[in-house]
């Protein structure tokens, strides 16, 4: 791991990973436990995140994802852009005649050169729940990890669309301090104060969830203030004719808006394995 460290990771990221924790990076650089964290578990709760630990492989396996990609070379595809920008590409009408291009365009995304991507994808029935997990802002591992999303009817507000914090799929400064706040809670709540899947699912999750003043948080108004505490912009949501794609990577932040009782969204899904971030 520290040759990957040296390889990719800049004195830029080693200096604001020192801002965001307080502590020199060095501290970091020389512990001897690195094979504990060389892998894609999403969160390994460890005294470590205090001096940056998780925060590091959310940047590192984020760098290694890009350099893959570059390896490529240029995709061309003006959807491919903006997808690199907000992290998520909705495509309307989509048809049978798109299948190569979005063959291409997932192959970029991704790295995955041996995947096919094209539809069918296995189906679901969406309806408004009592509890759900998925319903709170949440983000889904530490690295660059993908998803299809496909609406079979029409999807308005009412029928509980994918809802996603555009530009939260890079690890900008913004988005690590509350990856640092979100990982070194876990490890505090755990490591310290004993909490339990059975205590609280929302504050034991690895997949982090946004924590307003109420673990279970799934009011819009309220995960926007919240949001925007750490400059992070409000959630978008993705509403859509039927036949609409949804690209997204779940390495940002994202959910499941609540849909109204009576109403129901139906999909179908693609999601892409997910390997170790840190081979090359």
């Amino acid at each position: 791991m520290i040759e990957l460290i040296d390889k990719f990771i800049t004195q830029k990221d080693k200096n604001l990973i020192s801002e965001i924790t307080g502590e020199d990076f060095i501290k970091l650089y020389n512990i001897n436990e690195w094979d504990k964290y060389f892998n894609k578990s999403k969160h390994i709760c460890s005294p470590y995140d205090k001096i940056g630990m998780h925060i590091l492989r959310c940047i590192l396996a984020e760098r290694i994802h890009n350099y893959k990609r570059d390896l490529l070379g240029i995709c061309g595809y003006p959807e491919y852009e903006e997808f690199l920008e907000n992290g998520v590409y909705i495509w309307e009408n989509f048809s049978s005649k798109d299948h190569d291009r979005f063959q291409t365009l997932m192959t970029f995304i991704t790295t995955r050169t041996n995947i096919n991507f094209k539809p069918p994808w296995p189906q679901r029935i969406d309806q408004n729940m009592n509890f759900d997990l998925q319903y709170t802002c949440h983000v889904d591992t530490f690295h660059p990890a993908f998803k299809v999303f496909g609406y079979l009817n029409d999807v308005t507000k009412e029928h509980g669309p994918y809802a996603y914090v555009k530009g939260t799929h890079k690890n900008t400064p913004e988005k690590l301090k509350w990856l640092y706040d979100a990982s070194t809670n876990r490890t505090e709540q755990i490591l310290c104060n004993g909490l339990t899947r059975e205590n609280n699912i929302e504050r034991w999750n690895d997949s982090f969830r946004l924590m307003t003043k109420e673990d279970y948080c799934i009011d819009s108004e309220k995960i926007n203030e919240y949001l925007n505490k750490y400059k992070l912009p409000n959630e978008t949501l993705v509403t859509g004719k039927i036949n609409t794609i949804i690209i997204t990577d779940t390495s940002g932040l994202h959910r499941k808006y609540p849909a109204t009782p009576g109403f129901t969204r139906h999909s179908s899904r693609c999601v892409v394995d997910r390997q170790n971030p840190f081979q090359l």
